[in-house]
């Protein structure tokens, strides 16, 4: 059996091939050879000679030869294209040509790290016998064919967290190649630098792998770190060269040359000439269980049976979740499938296989409620009818952070030797480890961007022959929207990786760092001056636009603000670290805020132990006392937030519901860096001066910028908890309320916003489409509010708390919705929209609720609007082309905006300062509002659902929010319902 058999079942059953949105073939492509660098040095060529390779794929070639020529160099292609190598021959050529040359590699795993010192330790030959530099005792010609490793002595070795600290001293001083991680190069080694002086004063190459992965904060984090590392280079005499190697991404100019602030030369995708197989992909979108809520059957499931279908035609596979948990649940019922089938006839293991799926079954359970709220369970599965499974269950593995190291390097020779024939791995095999080739891929859900995507599918057919991957959707809008658009992924990647250096938050507390390591000088700052760039040969990413706050007088500022806050002194022209320790150990490269809070848990003794950590401002959304709350797969109860201190007490528990807070936020503009012109007709082709090129594939509708205005800029977000719900997971029904006695928090960042005009909103008023103006609750309102507190008692009428005297009044709730009475003409006889005040406060439609019952009884009837259901799909896509997770970004729906008093969205970026993603959203509008409109035109939900414009609640005075988003945004585009 093999991949063609396993697709050709998959074609004759009717099952799948009724939820296949997409069916594509990616025909094999032959590889393009070209002739080493005349300027290698020959004993490589050699080396690689004996293990078979002639000659390199022309994009290595080009690689190569520039780096030879001293130029920093990014090699941006595709999986399993050989970028390993560009790297490696350039970093060994150097090492041969200069006994004393050292090489920094840095990846951003550790394990990534150890993969590829076993590449590296395979080219040069294993184990090293010989001193550094030639022995006088072989002449010229010999040196032609003997092995690198009697010319270069102790050639690389890792160091980072799991180094032992017996060894760090004796592979600090020998190894000529140190593979580390941004982490340890910012709190282990950069402020120890006077320990590594000699690898700092001879470091030659730094190597930066995954180069995609450095965006958003942490992105910007390392480019701190880099600027760090090029002076303290500088003071040791050195000025390393930067090789760069990265997957697909729509700007890799611009990104290189902001991590190393110089001129780069990118070897694209399209120079890839490495060979690929025929490579089969499949768009699955799992079947619709309750199609008018819009309720498909769990991704996670679909995904083990299609995985458990490849195993049973012998098909190698890989399985990629989303998270640590996901991925154990997976594994679990992909074995419970095999097992069963493994053991049809056979009375031998029967009893092995029952226990296993009476253990499974809670779980499984589980897995299908928490990923699509159905209980339904024992549907038909594509793998239903097909052969035993021929592998037993320890031939299916998991691979995930938290595993042993030694575990991890058993699964991964096990899937490189052929003993594992399935892993279900989170994204920790999603880099470039290497695990062999695969047969199969199935990706469990979207993997957030299209880099990612590409990167998992790529796991199968690394090498010659067919393979196969297949993405199977969830219910998320995301995923939605992917699943339907198949080109997003497959053409030119639209993502472009942001980041920010000069973020002043971040700025600041590097500069502190590198203060502590050698003091600041005036005027000097984190980075040397800005040299003159050639054109970067990329739209949107010119070296124009590279980071300058960290030189200079802005630099200085931060600096004279570090001082007057005690962290820094000043002697002369000099500024000096004035703390204890080190400061490099209080930031992580992951969080933009200094001010985090602690989460803490005991251990089995009761000692405590601190598991992570998160950013103060967004503690209201994920750690408020009473919060389910998940980390790294675990579940755990925030039984107590010491807010002053900055420790979050939590506890591991097993819970069928989860928690979601409810939010006040308003926005205030600071400052507006861009605006839309009202005079002008705002199309696909149209970007501000400093944005990328539109990607998204969208429709050349021309949008009036007449009916709305776009703008970016400085923004204060402030926030207030108030309370949180508690709901089921199986089905979202809510099971209690709770308070949330936290600040008030005000965040200052970056924010695209979206206003409507008047004359917009007075089309959608005439035609009945529109009813997310601000309640008014009308003249008679206060009288009727106080006449009904007066008829109940002062009393709430749901749990009979009587109105504290020293505290707020209780609430007045309608018992019918006010806006129910607005969009309902029977429901106002003879009045007006305008006068449905009339109706709505009748003493008879109103009771007395404390504010937690009213909370509770707000959140049973609560009415979506048209304008928050664009919010919500605005939010779904923006992360198409921004490479963020949805959680880096806020929407606030204000349907009377204090400064414009018009409706506007605001989508906000939850980091202080921003990264950029502000300004890329005001660039790429149209196509938001575009991809907004197929995305919620194409869902098959009746009146809304969380794939389009969010939960519904189903309740008689529901207002019809899918409708009422699709008229606002094809008014938008000014589109007819016959388009």
């Amino acid at each position: 059996m093999s991949v063609e058999s396993a697709l050709q079942a998959l074609r004759l059953d009717l099952h799948f091939m009724r939820n296949v949105v997409a069916w594509r073939r990616i025909p094999a492509q032959p590889a393009q050879y070209a002739a080493f660098p005349s300027a290698l040095d020959g004993r490589l060529v050699a080396a690689l000679a004996e293990r078979g390779i002639g000659q390199l794929y022309t994009h290595q070639a080009e690689a190569v030869a520039a780096a030879l020529a001293g130029a920093h160099v990014a090699v941006v292609t595709p999986a399993a294209s050989g970028k390993t190598l560009c790297y490696n021959l350039p970093v060994l050529h150097c090492l041969l040509a200069d006994p004393h040359a050292r090489g920094l590699y840095l990846f951003p795993t550790k394990a990534l790290a150890q993969d590829q010192l076993a590449e590296l330790n395979g080219l040069v030959g294993g184990e090293i016998r010989q001193r550094i530099g030639t022995d006088k005792r072989i002449d010229s010609h010999d040196l032609q064919s003997i092995r690198l490793s009697e010319v270069i002595r102790c050639p690389a070795a890792t160091y980072d967290g799991d180094t032992p600290s017996a060894q760090r001293a004796k592979i600090r001083d020998a190894a000529r190649i140190i593979l580390s991680n941004p982490d340890m190069l910012h709190a282990g080694i950069l402020p120890q630098h006077p320990r590594w002086a000699a690898f700092f004063s001879n470091l030659r190459v730094v190597v930066i792998d995954e180069m995609h992965v450095y965006r958003g904060v942490f992105g910007s984090h390392v480019a701190n770190v880099l600027r760090r590392l090029r002076r303290i280079c500088r003071f040791y005499g050195s000025e390393p060269q930067f090789i760069l190697a990265s997957a697909t991404i729509a700007n890799p100019v611009h990104l290189a040359e902001q991590l190393v602030e110089a001129p780069v030369t990118v070897i694209g995708e399209d120079r890839n000439a490495a060979p690929q197989g025929e490579r089969e992909i499949i768009f699955y979108n799992p079947p619709l269980l309750d199609p008018a809520l819009g309720i498909r059957r769990s991704s996670s499931l679909e995904a083990a049976d299609l995985a458990a279908h490849f195993l049973a035609h012998d098909v190698q596979t890989i399985v990629f979740a989303r998270a640590r948990l996901t991925t154990e649940l997976v594994l679990t019922h992909l074995r419970e499938v095999v097992g069963a089938k493994g053991t049809e006839g056979t009375q031998g293991n029967s009893g092995e296989a029952q226990n296993e799926k009476r253990k499974t079954k809670n779980e499984n359970s589980k897995l299908q409620s928490a990923e699509d709220g159905s209980a339904i369970s024992n549907l038909q599965s594509p793998t239903s009818n097909l052969q035993s499974a021929i592998c037993n269950l320890q031939s299916i593995r998991g691979y995930r952070g938290g595993y042993l190291p030694s575990e991890r390097r058993d699964i991964e020779r096990g899937l490189r030797e052929g003993a594992v024939r399935g892993v279900v791995a989170t994204n920790a095999l999603e880099l470039g480890i290497d695990i062999g080739a695969l047969g199969a891929a199935v990706l469990a859900g979207y993997p957030g961007t299209v880099a990612s995507t590409r990167q998992q599918m790529g796991r199968a057919g690394r090498r010659q022959g067919v393979s196969v991957a297949v993405m199977v959707a969830t219910t998320s809008a995301l995923d939605q929207y992917i699943v339907a658009h198949p080109d997003y992924v497959l053409a030119r990647s639209p993502e472009h990786a942001r980041l920010n250096p000069d973020n002043e938050i971040i700025l600041a507390g590097h500069l502190a760092c590198a203060a502590a390591e050698l003091p600041m000088e005036v005027g000097t700052s984190l980075t040397p001056p800005p040299p003159c760039f050639p054109p970067a040969g990329e739209s949107g990413g010119s070296s124009s636009s590279l980071p300058s706050q960290g030189r200079g007088a802005g630099g200085d500022r931060l600096l004279d603000d570090l001082v007057a806050a005690g962290q820094l002194y000043r002697a002369g022209d000099r500024y000096y670290w004035a703390g204890d320790g080190n400061p490099s150990a209080a930031i992580g490269l992951r969080t933009g805020s200094p001010d985090r809070v602690v989460i803490q848990t005991t251990d089995a003794r009761g000692a405590p132990q601190v598991i992570g950590e998160l950013d103060r401002f967004s503690v209201p959304l994920l750690l408020y006392q009473g919060a389910v709350y998940l980390h790294e797969g675990v579940t755990y109860l925030v039984e107590r937030l010491d807010w002053d201190a900055g420790i979050a007490h939590v506890r591991p528990v097993e819970v069928d519901f989860y928690t979601r807070p409810s939010i006040g936020e308003t926005v205030e503009v600071l400052a507006v860096r861009g605006m839309t012109d009202d005079e002008r007709r705002m199309t696909n082709d149209r970007r501000p001066p400093t944005a990328d090129p539109p990607q998204l594939p969208v429709s050349s509708i021309q949008i009036p910028v007449s009916s709305f205005q776009v703008s970016w800029g400085d923004v204060r977000v402030i926030s207030q908890a108030t309370g949180y719900r508690i709901l089921r997971r199986s089905t979202n029904e809510m099971l209690g309320f709770g308070t949330i006695d936290l600040p008030e928090q005000a965040l200052d960042t970056q924010a695209c916003w979206l206003t409507f005009s008047e004359a917009l909103i007075e089309r959608l008023k005439a035609a009945g489409e529109w009813f997310s103006d601000p309640n008014d609750y009308g003249p008679n309102w206060p009288a009727q509010r106080n006449a009904a507190r007066a008829r109940d008692g002062c009393r709430c009428q749901n749990c009979g708390a009587a109105e504290p005297d020293s505290q707020r009044q209780h609430d007045v709730h309608h018992r019918v919705p006010f806006r129910a009475f607005v969009a309902a003409p029977s429901l106002r006889p003879g009045l007006g929209p305008q006068e449905a005040w009339q109706a709505a406060n009748r003493l008879e439609n109103l009771v007395t609720l404390c504010q937690a019952c009213h909370r509770r009884a707000e959140a049973s009837v609560r009415i979506g609007t048209g304008l928050g259901g664009v919010a919500a799909l605005l939010a779904a896509v923006a992360p198409l082309t921004l490479m963020c997770d949805p959680a880096d970004l806020g929407v606030v729906v204000e349907p009377k905006a204090p400064g414009s008093g018009r409706p506007t969205i605001t989508l906000y970026e939850r980091m202080p300062g921003g990264v950029g993603y502000a300004e890329q959203m005001y660039g790429s509008m149209p196509d938001l509002l575009a991809a907004a409109y197929d995305l919620v035109t194409a869902c098959p939900c009746e009146r809304g659902c969380p794939s389009c414009v969010g939960p519904v609640l189903e309740h008689e005075y529901a207002l019809d929010t899918k409708a009422l988003a699709t008229a606002l945004l094809r008014e938008v585009h000014g589109a007819t319902d016959s388009e």
